[in-house]
């Protein structure tokens, strides 16, 4: 039987460092059968010993209740964690041309992101520190480039294996034979895809030829793949909720003992739009790709629609939401929800009918999703 009030006290792991940072909690309290963590980033605990990840930087209040049928104690300790801004550089480069004949001349570009230091290896006994360096090949071989970048928050480099090749004369011609566009749909999630076939002379599919290639959205970040067992290479943009046209563009392709004569491509760049052919990604895999998504998204279907409509919507972080409909003159005709929510995929029903139960007429419908000081607008169409 418990006889004293508890006496709340704890320690931790850590106290600062880069997001993300874990942090473990360690309960010293005394007479004490429960315990409530607030961490200061609006998250909280019942555990005893709880781990804890800060993923945004700032300072963070952490406060501890100790808890027994005698009463209550509570310790809190002002900025007790602080997650530094820092960010470590990210290195990435490009190169004028990837493979040919002794001597080549190749043209270096750095696409480091946060770097204010370069070292460049050319694989051949040769260094640089330029940021965008040129270098002359002038024997046949294949040879590895590494690019190391710094700042003063750390380090990183970049290790393209057999980046360069060059030839005495080549022996075998490849290209690219058709390029395909496809917009993947998963959920209220969509995302560009450009595959392309890669063959050889003979029209042989060529199988673990590396593509490089860009989305002329983000030119200054280059995206590597290697082909499949029947020469497909596949690029994949990022998913969003509403797609605008996207053209990717193959700049290099290579493949150990061949050429890339880029004169026999049929072509090297493709347009995703909304009237790019639609495929669905397989649902057991929709949750792994909602969890990467950062935004709040919303679909309905049908839309046009007439007895009734299905929303879709996706809720990043747990909060609360609100679902608002409004006619096209901006006036607000109903609510459909208002409530607190877990984060993930949630849906509702709207039948065309307004708060007081009215039936509402024809026309464009904006239906408006708010949560967590974000919101999102969808146009919907009621036709009777």
């Amino acid at each position: 039987m418990v006889h004293h009030r508890p006496q709340a006290a704890f320690s931790v792991s850590s106290r600062s460092g880069r997001r993300p940072l874990t942090v473990t909690f360690v309960n010293k309290s005394t007479s004490c059968s429960r315990w409530v963590w607030d961490f200061g980033d609006r998250t909280t605990s019942n555990d005893e010993h709880p781990q804890h990840v800060y993923r945004d930087p700032g300072s963070y209040t952490v406060k501890l209740t100790a808890i027994n049928p005698c009463g209550e104690h509570i310790i809190e300790k002002t900025n007790l964690i602080n997650v530094e801004h820092c960010q470590r550089p990210h290195a990435d480069f490009i190169v004028s041309v990837r493979q040919g004949t002794a001597p080549l001349e190749v043209q270096f570009s750095s696409q480091a992101h946060r770097a204010t230091s370069w070292s460049w290896d050319f694989g051949d006994g040769s260094t640089s520190a330029e940021e965008h360096p040129r270098h002359i090949y002038r024997k046949p071989g294949s040879y590895s480039v590494i690019l190391a970048v710094s700042n003063n928050c750390g380090s990183d480099q970049q290790i393209s294996t057999n980046a360069i090749i060059v030839t005495k004369k080549p022996q075998r011609f490849i290209h690219i034979q058709f390029m395909e566009a496809i917009v993947q749909n998963c959920w209220m999630l969509k995302r560009p895809l450009v595959r392309a076939q890669i063959v050889d002379n003979d029209g042989e599919p060529i199988a673990a030829a590396k593509a490089q290639g860009y989305w002329h959205e983000s030119p200054n970040h280059s995206f590597t793949t290697l082909s499949d067992h029947q020469g497909w290479a596949i690029f994949c943009g990022e998913w969003s909720s509403d797609l605008d046209a996207r053209t990717f563009t193959i700049s290099s392709v290579e493949k150990n003992g061949c050429f890339y004569n880029r004169q026999l491509d049929a072509q090297n760049s493709a347009e995703v739009s909304d009237i790019s052919p639609v495929m669905q990604v397989d649902k057991h895999n929709a949750a792994a790709i909602l969890a990467t998504f950062d935004q709040l998204a919303m679909v309905n279907y049908p839309n046009p629609f007439n007895a009734g409509t299905e929303i879709l919507y996706f809720l990043p972080r747990e909060g609360r939401v609100s679902v608002k409909l409004y006619n096209s003159a901006g006036q607000f005709v109903a609510t459909l929800i208002d409530e607190h929510q877990s984060a993930g995929v949630h849906s509702l029903k709207w039948d065309g009918q307004s708060n007081d139960y009215r039936p509402l007429a024809s026309g464009l419908y904006f239906c408006v999703i708010e949560s967590q000081g974000e919101r999102f607008t969808r146009k919907m169409v009621l036709i009777k």
